[in-house]
Formats: C-alpha cells, sequence, structure tokens
C-alpha cells in the first residue's frame, strides 16, 4: 500500500522512494546555502512538512519490518513454563524399571522381559537400571544380561532419578527424602518412577514380575487387582497426561512412605475415584473413566490370578487356558519374598503352573535356567 502518489495516473514508486523524494523537496524549500555557506532561516510551514517526512519515513520501516518478522526463523515464542523433557533419548513402547544398583536379575525378570518383547515385537522393549553403565554392554558375566542382549527389540538404559524426576512434581520430594529412613524406599522409588517416565515418554509400564501374553490394545489403562483396589503393575498412558500428574501431586501431598502400597496401588485408586465420579465398581467389568478417558480393565485381564493365591503359579498344572483373557499376569514376587516358611521357587522339571508359563512365554530365558547363576 502507499500513501504518496507523485501526481495524479503517474507510476508509483516505492513508499522508501516517495518519502526520500518529498523529504529532498521540503529540505529544499526549508532553506538553501548562501555565499557564506550558511542557511537561510526555514517557515514554520517548511519545518513541518519535514517532521512529517520523517515520520512517514519512519512509520513505512516499522511497517516493513514487522511484516517481514513473523516469517523469520530465528526467533521462535516460548511458552511460559518448562514442560518436562523426554528422559533420555531413546524412544521406549514398554518400560520396565530395576531401582537396586545390582546388574543381577532373577529369572523372573528376565521371563517378564523377554515375553514382553515377544508380545510387543515391532516395539522397544526398555530396561531401566540404576547400577547399568553403558561400559557394561559386552559383559557376558551375567545369564540374564546375555538373555536380553540377544532379543533385537530390548535395551537396557541406566537409569538416572535426578534426571527422571527433572521438572516434575516429584523433583523436590525426591530431593528431600532420606532413602535410609524409608521402610519400603525400592517399592516406593519403583512407583515414582513409573508416573514420572510415563509422564514424560508415554508408553506401558510393567513390574519386573509380569509375564506378558498378547498386546494390550488401549494406550491409557490401569486395572483391577480386587474388589477394592486398582493396582499399577501394570499402566498404559500418553505422555503428558493430566491423571499422570495428579498421581505426582498426591504421591507428595499424601505422602506416607512407611505404609506399604500407600504411593502405588492405594494412591491409584484414591486419585481415580476422586477424578472419575464412578457410579459403578465392578471388577469383573471393564470400566471407563470418561474425565480422564483411561480405560481399568477387569481383574482377569491383568490380575487373573489374585494375590491371596499366588501360590498357585507354584502348583503342579499346564492348564494356561485360566489366561485365555488375560493381556497378561502379575506373579506377586513380593508375596513369595515375605514368606519367610514357605517361599517357593520355581525348577525345571517341576511340572508347576510357572514353568508351564515359562515354557511359553520365555523360552530363551527357559533354556537358560540350567546354568543360571
Amino acid at each position: 500500500m502507499h500513501w504518496i502518489r507523485r501526481s495524479i495516473g503517474s507510476k508509483p514508486a516505492s513508499c522508501h522512494e516517495e518519502l526520500e523524494n518529498e523529504a529532498s523537496v521540503r529540505l529544499l524549500e526549508a532553506g538553501t546555502p548562501t555565499a557564506s555557506g550558511q542557511y537561510t532561516k526555514c517557515s514554520y510551514q517548511s519545518c513541518m512538512y519535514c517532521l512529517l517526512s520523517v515520520a512517514l519515513l519512519f512509520f513505512c520501516f516499522v511497517f516493513s519490518w514487522v511484516q517481514y518478522f513473523p516469517r523469520s526463523n530465528h526467533l521462535k515464542i516460548q511458552p511460559p513454563y518448562k514442560a518436562a523433557e523426554r528422559y533420555g533419548t531413546d524412544s521406549c513402547d514398554v518400560l520396565f524399571v530395576q531401582t537396586t544398583d545390582s546388574l543381577h536379575l532373577s529369572p523372573l525378570t528376565s521371563c517378564a522381559i523377554e515375553s514382553a518383547a515377544r508380545t510387543y515385537k515391532g516395539k522397544r522393549v526398555c530396561l531401566y537400571m540404576k547400577g547399568w553403565d553403558e561400559k557394561l554392554k559386552n559383559t557376558t558375566a551375567v545369564s540374564a544380561l546375555d538373555v536380553l542382549k540377544s532379543l533385537s527389540n530390548v535395551k537396557l538404559l541406566p537409569l538416572n532419578p535426578v534426571s527422571v524426576f527433572r521438572d516434575t512434581p516429584l523433583e523436590q520430594w525426591y530431593q528431600s527424602v532420606n532413602p535410609e529412613q524409608e521402610t519400603y524406599w525400592p517399592h516406593v522409588q519403583s512407583d515414582a518412577f513409573r508416573y514420572a517416565l510415563l509422564w514424560q515418554n508415554g508408553g506401558i509400564y510393567m513390574d519386573t514380575d509380569v509375564i506378558s501374553f498378547k498386546p494390550i490394545p488401549e494406550a491409557n489403562f490401569l486395572g483391577f487387582e480386587s474388589t477394592t483396589a486398582i493396582n499399577g503393575a501394570v499402566l498404559g498412558s500418553k505422555d503428558h497426561h493430566p491423571f499422570l500428574d495428579a498421581c505426582m501431586k498426591d504421591f507428595v501431598t499424601n505422602y506416607e512412605g512407611s505404609a506399604w502400597g500407600h504411593q502405588g496401588p492405594l494412591l491409584l485408586t484414591r486419585v481415580l475415584q476422586r477424578l472419575c465420579n464412578f457410579t459403578e465398581w465392578d471388577p469383573d467389568k471393564d470400566l471407563m473413566c470418561t474425565s480422564q478417558k483411561f480405560i481399568i480393565f477387569k481383574s482377569s485381564r491383568l490380575y487373573p490370578i489374585p494375590y491371596y493365591n499366588w501360590k498357585l503359579f507354584y502348583n503342579t498344572s499346564d492348564n494356561l487356558s485360566i489366561f485365555s483373557d488375560s493381556y497378561a499376569t502379575h506373579v506377586w514376587n513380593q508375596m513369595n519374598q515375605w514368606d519367610e516358611n514357605e517361599k517357593r521357587r520355581m525348577k525345571v522339571g517341576d511340572r508347576s503352573l510357572l514353568e508351564n508359563i515359562f515354557k511359553h512365554r520365555c523360552q530363551l530365558t527357559y533354556a537358560k535356567l540350567y546354568t543360571w547363576s
């Protein structure tokens, strides 16, 4: 658009040309040099013309700059907050967490990860380990690691708590907590890690005693553990989901590390009940939390054998049909660890239900059981 024309019908000049020509005319009218080199005094009208020309020239420059600036790639508008960045550079579809510094993995942990790798073919399955170092990637000293490294879609990654919790509601909690005073520190850490990792990266989190049977078709999900509680041993979510944000905030606000399950199943149960306003609560049905777009699977989907019947895994049985409606099963290894009087251990040839699961879902791990260290 041009604000100045030379004359009616003449060819329009550019904005800058018109202003320069107009300014030259006004300067000549304002005064000419005398023989002594001094200028004659400008009239009031001529001075006003000069000021107007300069003002128009400045306006034209600003207008041109504003028109160009939005198309410039040199500067970008930043959001008014700092969102949590993805943890690490690897994209993980299914993730497990080892919260101790040990590199030792039990046969059950190896089977859990192998079964996930077989179930989610073409997906990246990651094991985050606090004791892992890339310098150890060529080690063959640990049988489980040898098995997992042979699976093309399994990735072993270091677990750095400071990086995981950075820019999340859990950051301040981790900086202030004293692990030596915590009763269930490995388990509380595990709860915190799953919320933060899924918040940052999204995907499916699984405990290291969960064995997979078939792919879970939903992105945002949990599962009924019993008639009164929801469990997070298997938990799926898209990244930066508001439900996970609510879980992390509740984790800090209502923290009770000395109470078993308070930061895990009990937290998930109370947050869902608060956000979802359920009109029914039936562990025999899949339940949808509409406000959070989360599905709570009926108990048979992820916990077909309830925790109080955990010994069934070690009883003689080849009846895998009990898992026909299941995406995975939780083996409840912690219950076994607590039972000092009747601690069970699967052995090759014991024909237990767990051995039959190993044979079908983690053949590489099962083959290594003879030489497991």
